[in-house]
Order: structure tokens, then sequence, then C-alpha cells
């Protein structure tokens, strides 16, 4: 069966139409044709096998990353950064249109540099030919694959990384064993301004000092913690909070005039060269000065922090604990004594708060699964009057905002944060309905 790509889908995949049912085609551009096989009909749509290329679009690129195509996370790495821009702007109008029934034109969508800027690793640790190495997991499977160059990590980030497994495999270390519970599991690994922070997961291991020292012999390395995690199948990282063997309790690092301290558990975002860009574009979106500002999934409190002029009182919730008090040293360090982070449920924080007193302005940066009924519930509770939302995934964002349609959007752009991705953040400030009336 031949068929044409026409536009892509949220994941990176091509879709076609067969009869009017969508056709999934992993790894086909937009205008591309291809001999595919069938490989699974669901009610709603297809999903098929690209048996080959026949029409090829001019904006295919050879990929960079050996694992293209196994790993499954650069799922646009074959496509010319100008159509990957064109395809994430598309995929955010399509989102909004779709589950929102907002139809937005054209808008901006920042971007920096395409490869190296990652500035954390999250990976599994696994065995190529007897010794440790990172690497991830077959995308829908279960075979492990080594990583040995990742063209999207911080070119410091890449080299600790190779120095660590040095070390791990200097000294003989065992990867984890599921039934003894011991063993060395994955490995954090975050550098921001030259300091290094990385986190050890293990089984029920003490590790050993000589490995600690060497560690720490590292250059830019300058804290060394470890987490236990016995969890079968754990649905994070990290399993106990983090425990410093070596070094400082996290990093330090500077930007937009503030000095921030960030541990491994605490939230940042992956690229930080873009992750500004973002924040500078949502101080620009509040315009004026409000008495009281509240900020969900606050994080180590950076957005309160760079808004810290915006508003009289800034109050923020966020469920980590390590990044709540990541957040209030970080306040008190830079001077912002009418900024405050509790440690909870952003909406029961929210919903508990606003009973107390009124918030003209709502900030929120959930994950990917988005805000939710209960916490869309909690933010039409505190009547606020203005919201400003900011996304990684368009398909929750506009399913949000469809929840919130007492807003109305008054503003829209978008960052690539995460290029060779289908992955892009969206900011959106919306007003309330009934403040315009």
């Amino acid at each position: 069966m031949k068929l044409k790509a026409v536009r892509t889908g949220i994941n990176g995949e091509g879709i076609a139409y067969d009869r009017k049912r969508p056709v999934f085609l992993p790894y086909l551009l937009p205008g591309e044709t291809a001999e595919v096989r069938i490989t699974e009909r669901a009610e709603r749509y297809s999903r098929a096998e690209v048996l080959e290329v026949l029409e090829t679009s001019p904006e295919r690129r050879e990929a960079k990353c050996a694992l293209f195509g196994s790993c499954g996370a650069c799922t646009l790495q074959h496509a010319s950064y100008a159509l990957q821009k064109d395809i994430k702007k598309e995929l955010i109008r399509e989102a909004l249109k779709k589950y929102a029934g907002i139809t937005v034109g054209d808008f901006e969508l920042y971007s920096g540099r395409e490869y190296a800027y990652r500035n954390a690793a999250k990976l599994p640790l696994g065995l190529w030919k007897g010794k440790l190495v990172t690497g991830l997991y077959e995308n829908g499977g279960h075979r492990f694959l080594a990583v040995r160059n990742c063209p999207i990590h911080e070119k410091e980030l890449e080299r600790i990384r190779k120095e660590v497994l040095n070390i791990l495999n200097k000294h003989h270390l065992s990867l984890y064993d599921n039934r003894k519970k011991e063993g060395y599991r994955s490995l954090f690994l975050r550098v921001l301004d030259g300091e290094a922070e990385l986190c050890l997961i293990t089984g029920r291991d003490t590790v050993p000092d000589v490995v600690c020292d060497d560690l720490m012999k590292i250059e830019g390395l300058v804290s060394l913690s470890q987490s236990v995690n016995t969890e079968r199948h754990s649905d994070g990282l990290f399993g106990s909070v983090p425990k410093i063997l070596r070094g400082k309790k996290g990093i330090r690092f500077a930007r937009e005039g503030l000095s921030l301290t960030l541990q491994p558990q605490s939230f940042f975002q992956l690229n930080t060269e873009m992750a500004m860009t973002l924040y500078r574009l949502a101080a620009s979106f509040l315009e004026g000065k409000r008495k009281r500002l509240f900020e969900a999934y606050s994080g180590i409190g950076m957005i309160s922090l760079l808004l810290r002029e915006k508003a009289e009182e800034i109050s923020g919730a966020e469920w980590t604990a390590s990044a709540v008090e990541d957040a209030n040293q970080n306040a008190r360090e830079n001077g912002a004594e009418h900024i405050h982070f509790l440690c909870g449920d952003a909406a029961e924080i929210l919903e508990r708060e606003s009973r107390k007193k009124h918030f003209d302005t709502i900030v929120v940066d959930p994950p990917r699964s988005g805000m939710g009924e209960t916490m869309c519930q909690a933010v039409l509770a505190s009547g606020a009057e203005e919201l400003l939302y900011i996304s990684c995934n368009p398909a929750t964002l506009a399913k949000d905002l469809q929840r919130l349609s007492v807003y109305e959007v008054q503003k829209i752009a978008a960052c690539d944060l995460f290029p060779q991705t289908s992955l892009t953040e969206t900011l959106v400030l919306l007003k309330s309905r009934k403040r315009s009336e």
C-alpha cells in the first residue's frame, strides 16, 4: 500500500489517511510517500510499518545520532530545523483547535542551539562487553541501548558522564540485581555554570570511600549524592531522598541577577539558554504591578523570583520538598522577602490560600499531564483575573483551556527547549471574560 504523509503527530510520527482513517507512520515527514504495511487497526486509527520511502522530502536530512530510530527520543532529528519549528507551531495550533475550539494565527516560536543544549542526564545503567554503560531502553521494547555519545547533551555534561563511567568501571562496580537489591542502577548528572552534581541511584549498597574520592577528582564535580531505589518497577528515577556523600548539598548558578541553589531532585528546565528566554518572555507578558500573585508547580522559585517586581506579594506551591527548600533559600538570598513557597499539592494550597486572600494573577507551569480537573477548578474558584500558563504539552494545555473557558487568550508564544524532538514549551496569557465585560 502506498500512502503520503500530510502532517506530523504529537510524537513526531507522520500521519497519512486511508479512506479518511488516520494512519500513523514512524519517521515519515510531511509530503513524503512510502510503501507501507498496516500493523494495527484500531477503531479510529491504524498504525503502519514503513517499508520503503518512495518520495523523499527536501527537508529530510541525515540524523547525527547512531541511535536515531531506536531510542525514540529525538523523533525529528531527520528533519531540517526549519521544518521542525513549522511542525511544532502546527501541533500547537491543531491541539488548541481540536480540544479547546481556539483558533490562533501565526505566533512567534523562539529558538536557540539545535544541538548540545541539554544540561542534565537521567540514564539507567546497563552492561556492554562486561562494563557499565549508560543508555536507554529501545523504543517500544526492553532491549538496552548503550549511549556512547549524545549530540543533544552539553559538552561538559558528556565529558563528566564518560569520566564517571570510567571510575565506576575502574573499581569494578556491579550492575543492579533486583533479586539481591544490590548494585548500581542509574545515574543523574546536571551541569550549570561549570558546577556539576552527580547522584548515584543504587540498591542497598555503601558507595566505597575510594570511589567517592575518585569521583570528586573530576573537574567541575562539586556535589556527590546517593539515592537508594529497590522498587522493581519504579515510577521515577530516585528512591530515597539523596544523601550527600561528598561536597555541597547542591549546585549554585547565576542568571538574570539572581544567585540560585539547585539540589538533584529539584526541577530545572533542561535547556538553560532557552529556559531564560521563556522566563523573560513570561515576565514581559505580565504588564504593570498587581497586589498578589500565585505560582503553582513553582520548582526552585525561578519564575517567581524573575517576577518579583510584578507583585507586592507572591506565593508558590510545589510538591517536591527539596525544591521548596531551594526556593525559600533562593528567595532569602536574593532579598525577596515578599515571596514564600509552600510544600504540598498545588490545587489544595491554592484553594486554601484563596480563602484567605485574593490573587490577581496565577502562574502555572505543570508537568506534561497538565493541570487536570482539580487544579482547573481551584483556579476558577480563586477568582483570579489573569492566568499565565506555561505548557510542555499542547494537548493537555488545550484540554485545560477548555475547562477554563471563562478566560480568553490574550497572547501566545512558544519556545523550543527541545530541538530534535516534537516537544516545545507554549506560553499563553489569559484574562477573565467577566473582568473585560
